[in-house]
């Protein structure tokens, strides 16, 4: 499979535990700095608009933002 310029392929192989852990924390880092902010700004509407911090009603006040998350939710273990 060629990706263009990409011409390392990955895999688990290449990463140490050290660095699997880095990553993971990293995501989780990643992942709460947007979800606190959507939390914080934007409930109960559809998604935080970033540069305003404010929330935006684009999907007919459902939180999508809020329902998508709760399956990264369960990754993280934050049940």
């Amino acid at each position: 499979m060629s990706f263009g310029i990409f011409q390392h392929q990955a895999s688990a192989d290449d990463v140490t535990a050290e660095e699997a852990r880095e990553l993971r924390d990293k995501v989780r880092e990643m992942f709460y700095h947007a979800f606190d902010g959507y939390m914080e700004h934007a409930l109960p509407q559809d998604e935080l608009r970033p540069m305003s911090c404010t929330g935006d009603d684009t999907l007919g006040s459902y939180a999508l933002n809020l329902i998508d998350s709760l399956d990264t939710l369960a990754l993280l273990g934050d049940h």
